[in-house]
């Protein structure tokens, strides 16, 4: 089962996702402008694009990653050196990372935490951080993963779902996968990069959409701060 599969499959969120991830599909098509690799018309300085809310308070974990395909795909191939890493994140949820632009930092509001029964937590809080064609969130869980579901949480943000590779980041587990990318209607430009982070009940979620170089440049560069 492929991340975009599970994603659409988690219960109660399928019919809800799918008009707001259709939409972003037709925005992707028509090549709309506001999408994060702007073009060289555009004012310097000017922020990159929200995610829309519904895609963002309904479409949680693995088909939120998909979303965020959809929005890169215009610029997948952007290129560049990227700057040295910043700083970002709120005491205690502290990271390092260099974004290919400068990033936006959006709280999504969830009044209900988002439970994740599969691997006994929920999701009380979420911050993404976005910058060119990089994002970072930072969800805050109700409670720990036990220990023997770790590495198949973690896993489970990647983009086949269940690939990757176990690492260690920062001292704390992490899983880590690039694949070419994909979308449920075939391929696209690019490579799809994911690192996800598990610090007790706080976990990071590193997803890019861009050249294979460029990718591992950025996923290379997210350190955690809080120790």
């Amino acid at each position: 089962m492929t991340f975009y599969d599970r994603g659409m499959s988690d219960s109660g969120v399928a019919d809800r996702a799918r008009p707001a991830l259709d939409r972003v599909i037709a925005l992707g098509a028509r090549g709309g402008s506001g999408w994060p690799c702007r073009g060289a018309s555009e004012p310097a300085g000017s922020s990159g694009p929200a995610l829309p809310s519904e895609i963002i308070e309904l479409v949680r974990r693995a088909s939120g990653v998909v979303a965020a395909i959809f929005i890169g795909l215009t610029c997948a191939t952007c290129g560049g050196g990227l700057p040295p890493p910043g700083h970002y994140g709120s005491p205690g949820y502290r990271f390092a990372i260099s974004f290919a632009k400068a990033p936006t930092e959006q709280v999504v509001a969830i009044t209900t935490p988002l439970p994740d029964a599969q691997y006994g937590t929920a999701i009380a809080h979420r911050s993404i951080w976005s910058g060119g064609n990089a994002d970072v969130w930072v969800d805050q869980l109700t409670t720990p993963v036990p220990a023997n579901r770790v590495d198949g949480f973690l896993r489970s943000y990647l983009p086949t779902s269940h690939g990757g590779r176990i690492v260690t980041r920062s001292g704390f587990p992490a899983a880590i996968e690039s694949v070419p990318c994909f979308t449920p209607a075939g391929s696209c430009p690019g490579n799809v990069a994911v690192l996800a982070v598990l610090d007790d009940t706080t976990l990071y979620m590193v997803h890019t959409v861009m050249d294979a170089s460029t990718d591992r440049a950025i996923l290379a560069s997210f350190q955690l701060e809080n120790r």
